[in-house]
């Protein structure tokens, strides 16, 4: 009986002063750092967001003169924190919802595609929702919040990125401080890394970076799932139509599998630009031929009737 409970005492023991080293000398940050995917771009005019469904989101007012591949870039933020001047008033209004290639990584406010298409279409108002990294369901939950104030006629929903959501660059820690169940997204696991013990965390966070491969698939999956069930919610949930423009480099159609919903798909139609064309952040002119792709078949379709 001594023995036992002197192993008893000794484990405890163990159990404490492991928990002590690990706190001390583990870097628990630089591990979540290289393990959870990060949004990089436009840093300048991003912010941690309120919305644990967001997780960041453009910050309202702001406004930058920015790097790119193809010259300077000036980007603006309005009041409502979408990119873009505030919105008017005209007979019929478009949501453009997606990600960086909605919001236009690599060039200025008036040369992305949903400002092309508000250019093409007379009397159509065409307002950009798109946020540099966003998944399916971010961009649903960023389309919920506006819509009630926005009253659109019809929303655009591009489909490139799905899967785990990424966290803003700079905000890692505060961002799994906010909503541990990044945990659970980002790894095997991970419901049990919302534990107190820094122990715990330390020997799951290693099982999952010597399985760094199969854990992502397993999350990425979780992940797609729910990318599915926010687009199923916008479409039934919804008395606005919802179309959804895949980009000329294609994208998943995970999400859509479970969701009837009628796709405008650029990568179907001859590209004139070649692999320019394709790329997820291509220069201002391919975005023109976007616009005009995206009027022809959103006119010729009817979806431009009130």
């Amino acid at each position: 009986m001594r023995r036992v409970f002197a192993l008893l005492v000794g484990f405890v023991a163990a159990a404490f002063v492991g928990e002590g080293l690990v706190r001390v000398a583990w870097d628990e940050a630089g591990w979540l750092y290289l393990m959870t995917p990060r949004q990089v771009s436009d840093i300048d005019v991003h912010r941690l967001s309120e919305d644990g469904e967001l997780l960041y989101e453009l910050t309202p007012g702001a406004s930058a003169t920015l790097d790119g591949a193809y010259g300077d870039r000036r980007v603006t933020v309005n009041s409502l924190g979408f990119r873009g001047p505030e919105p008017r008033e005209e007979p019929f209004r478009i949501l453009a919802v997606g990600g960086s290639n909605t919001y236009g990584a690599s060039v200025s406010d008036d040369e992305t595609w949903p400002a092309r298409l508000d250019q093409a279409l007379p009397g159509v108002e065409v307002l950009n929702l798109g946020v540099c990294g966003y998944m399916t369901r971010q961009k649903v939950a960023l389309a919920e919040r506006l819509m009630p104030e926005l009253e659109p006629d019809l929303v655009l929903v591009q489909i490139y990125n799905e899967g785990r959501r990424f966290v803003l660059e700079g905000t890692l820690d505060a961002a799994y401080d906010r909503w541990p169940e990044l945990y659970a997204e980002n790894f095997v696991g991970g419901e049990r890394m919302t534990s107190a013990s820094a122990l715990v965390r330390f020997g799951l966070l290693g099982a999952n970076r010597v399985a760094l491969d199969a854990a992502v698939w397993d999350r990425t999956e979780l992940a797609v799932s729910r990318d599915a069930a926010a687009m199923a919610r916008l479409v039934d949930e919804t008395d606005v139509p919802v179309l959804v423009v895949f980009p000329p480099a294609g994208g998943p159609d995970t999400a859509l599998r479970q969701v009837d919903v009628p796709i405008l798909d650029l990568a179907a139609v001859d590209n004139p630009f070649g692999p320019e064309g394709n790329e997820i952040h291509p220069p201002a002119p391919v975005y023109v031929w976007y616009a005009e792709v995206l009027a022809s078949e959103l006119e010729e379709a009817g979806h431009l009737r009130p």
